[in-house]
């Protein structure tokens, strides 16, 4: 069960041996929350590790859509190898991460 993440990743990484990693300041200027279940009820665990979300955790929504956040680590472990969503596949750019704080204001 736990290696089915692994198991995902890999044929990912066969399918698509030219991952672009995202820039470093996409990365860093990426928005970051605490995890509510109130606010954030799409999505119970991270789709990256499968650990359940904590009240106490920093999670990362991303500009592609509200509803795919992830645990700050794991999206940026994910995004340090690809620039795009691990769920729709859309890719990060700076003109979306820009929409999304102003979104947020």
């Amino acid at each position: 069960m736990i290696l089915v993440p692994v198991y995902i990743i890999m044929l990912r990484r066969h399918r698509r041996p030219n991952w672009i990693p995202a820039p470093p300041a996409f990365i860093k200027d990426l928005v970051r929350t605490k995890f509510n279940t109130v606010a954030n009820p799409a999505q119970e665990m991270c789709p990256i590790c499968m650990l359940d979300f904590q009240e106490s955790d920093e999670i990362v929504p991303l500009p592609c859509d509200e509803k795919h956040y992830f645990h700050q680590n794991c999206i940026k472990a994910w995004l340090e190898k690809n620039n795009t969503c691990p769920l729709c596949k859309k890719e990060i750019t700076k003109e979306a991460i820009k929409e999304q704080k102003r979104r947020r204001r």
